[in-house]
């Protein structure tokens, strides 16, 4: 499997896991523009997301080591501040429509793009029982958030 391929993986919006935080007026209650943007995965494609980081432990993802990292920024979530995070996110400079894949764990993945994750990431990530790790095809980058609620953004060394 790879990940260009992930498109031929799709479920339909309506049996992810987690629709009821993207259609759900109590959550959040997402344009039919926007649902398209956001290709859910089955459980094949979620697992092979999950394995292309699984070889990093919880610690090295939240920690600041340039050994493994060229670049680790952080940020805390603190009182839930939207905005700050939403700024912090638009700094990364990532391309707006790049492809971005998103893993919760080895059965819920999905795919979508950098604008749409600055958007509504506090739809995709539930501070305090998350933890997401979204990266692109390239896999030269990768943003962790963390249930123990920051954000951790990696570049790789090359």
């Amino acid at each position: 499997m790879k990940l260009s391929d992930l498109n031929k993986y799709s479920l339909p919006i309506s049996e992810f896991s987690l629709k009821w935080r993207l259609t759900d007026s109590r959550y959040d209650l997402l344009t039919e523009v926007e649902l398209k943007q956001i290709i859910p995965l089955n459980i094949e494609a979620s697992n092979y997301l999950h394995s292309c980081y699984s070889e990093l432990t919880y610690n090295e993802l939240v920690s600041s080591n340039l050994e493994l990292f060229l670049i680790n920024k952080e940020i805390i979530i603190e009182n839930y501040d939207e905005d700050k995070v939403s700024k912090w996110l638009k700094q990364l400079n990532v391309n707006e429509n790049q492809p971005i894949y998103l893993s919760w764990d080895k059965i819920t993945g999905a795919m979508t793009n950098w604008n749409l994750l600055v958007k509504y990431w506090d739809t995709f990530y539930y501070p305090g029982s998350d933890d997401l790790i979204v990266f692109c095809e390239n896999r030269n980058w990768l943003l962790f958030f963390s249930h123990a609620e920051s954000i951790h953004w990696k570049v790789k060394r090359m």
